[in-house]
């Protein structure tokens, strides 16, 4: 143990020269009118949700797959299978058709690369042709797409090559990118080439709850930096083919926060994990060097500031950190703080309404000096009353924003409907829209009716 705290301590150190977290804040919310709010007639609204969670496993054909989730589930007999999901494969336009309804005008979603390129190599010319339809949908109903690539899952034969644990294999997700880039650039304006790589990383590589389940905080990092060499790789191949493409990536935005103010070591903890969750990709993308733990864990790309067109913002919570005793320290939720997602059953997992963590969030991102999108916030909770007090505030965070003069262009919400939510399984209740699993019926929530009013107030 007192090995582990010395390289700790000296980890710690070694990074200190690049810490820039922000502190925390806390509004009187008694004090504040958050129903008062504006968005300029261009602010654009949306949903976000991902291929595997909505899709499901069908592809082309009616055929099915498999990738590194599915893979994951064997080896988890009690983990609820993500199956069909909302069927949105078959579904898509009717599913569409309630995103106008809402009143949306973007939508986001990502393409499963285990259906393009189910073989490496081997490119599936119908499953491509099954996402140009989709974009084809979106664009008849004025919703502008926003496509992302890689939304944490691929195909076996990449994740048997331990996917981006070794930078070689760059290449083989560059391919695929361009693949899909050639067949819909002329279509979809914007790209948001990875989302979440930090999130991926700590989740696979660190907490080892998701594939491939390891536990290594170097390699996580190592993880990380090569997903984004990814996106600059990536990035330079759209713009040789379309250099009108606006390209950006989908960063998960958690505040740390010491659970006490006194407490030295957990504050100095906090932070350095704060610095590695939250500002390490701002950091490459800004100045080209990526800094992580152990020290040793380092890399430059000259070619990472001019990467990125828009950067986009997935925030839901923030986790405060307490020492439990000497030798434990660990996520703790502060008892005055409203809990709106406990459903993991798990302290350390429990989320709660922080919004002004999606303002720090913001502010942090503004160092890029590119636009910003809201690209996920939500909340799982069937509970209308805190759905519509989360809803509210965090529309108010926005629009405080933008008053500000932060270049904030857009809000997406998670999700449309319910749908799978990885080691949740079909637990969380993220939708505007309920799903019936069993009958595929789709039921509106008027939790979300703030949003779609002020979609309708403010819409062009």
């Amino acid at each position: 143990m007192y090995r582990f705290f010395s390289f700790l301590i000296f980890s710690i150190f070694s990074l200190l020269p690049f810490f820039a977290t922000s502190r925390e804040i806390n509004w009187d919310w008694s004090t504040i009118d958050y129903n008062q709010v504006w968005f300029p007639p261009t602010f654009l609204w949306g949903c976000s949700d991902s291929a595997l969670q909505t899709e499901g496993i069908v592809t082309a054909g009616g055929r099915t797959i498999e990738n590194s989730w599915t893979a994951h589930e064997k080896t988890k007999p009690n983990l609820e299978k993500v199956g069909h999901a909302c069927e949105r494969w078959t579904r898509y336009k009717e599913d569409f058709k309630l995103l106008k309804q809402v009143g949306m005008n973007i939508y986001r979603f990502s393409v499963e690369w285990a259906k393009i390129e189910p073989h490496q190599g081997s490119f599936d010319r119908e499953a491509m042709q099954h996402y140009i339809d989709v974009v084809d949908e979106l664009l008849a109903l004025g919703i502008e797409p926003v496509l992302t690539l890689f939304h944490h899952t691929c195909p076996l034969w990449f994740f048997d090559k331990e996917s981006f644990e070794h930078a070689d294999n760059i290449k083989y997700f560059v391919e695929y990118a361009r693949y899909v880039f050639l067949h819909l650039h002329t279509k979809v304006k914007k790209w948001i080439i990875f989302n979440e790589p930090v999130a991926y990383a700590f989740e696979g590589y660190f907490r080892g709850v998701y594939p491939p389940a390891k536990k290594s905080l170097a390699l996580a990092g190592l993880v990380i930096l090569n997903q984004l060499n990814a996106h600059v790789a990536a990035a330079q191949e759209f713009r040789k083919i379309n250099p009108n493409a606006k390209i950006g990536i989908a960063h998960m935005s958690q505040p740390l926060d010491s659970y006490t103010k006194w407490n030295p070591l957990v504050k100095t903890i906090t932070k350095t994990f704060s610095y590695l969750i939250n500002e390490t990709t701002i950091q490459f993308f800004k100045t080209g060097k990526f800094r992580w733990l152990p020290p040793w864990i380092r890399g430059e790309n000259k070619d990472a500031p001019g990467s990125l067109d828009f950067f986009g913002v997935n925030y839901y919570t923030h986790t405060t950190v307490k020492q439990i005793h000497p030798f434990k320290i660990e996520a703790c939720p502060r008892p005055n703080e409203p809990v709106v997602d406990d459903s993991d059953g798990r302290p350390e997992r429990t989320k709660v309404m922080y919004p002004e963590g999606l303002y720090r969030s913001i502010v942090r991102a503004s160092k890029l000096g590119i636009p910003i999108y809201i690209t996920e916030n939500g909340v799982a909770t069937e509970n209308t009353a805190l759905r519509d007090e989360y809803i509210r505030k965090h529309l108010y965070v926005a629009s405080r924003c933008i008053a500000e003069g932060y270049d904030v262009r857009g809000y997406f919400f998670w999700t449309l409907m319910d749908c799978y939510s990885w080691n949740k399984g079909y637990a969380n209740k993220h939708g505007i829209f309920a799903v019936n699993f069993e009958t595929q019926e789709r039921n509106y929530r008027p939790s979300a009716q703030y949003l779609i009013d002020t979609i309708a107030r403010f819409s062009r």
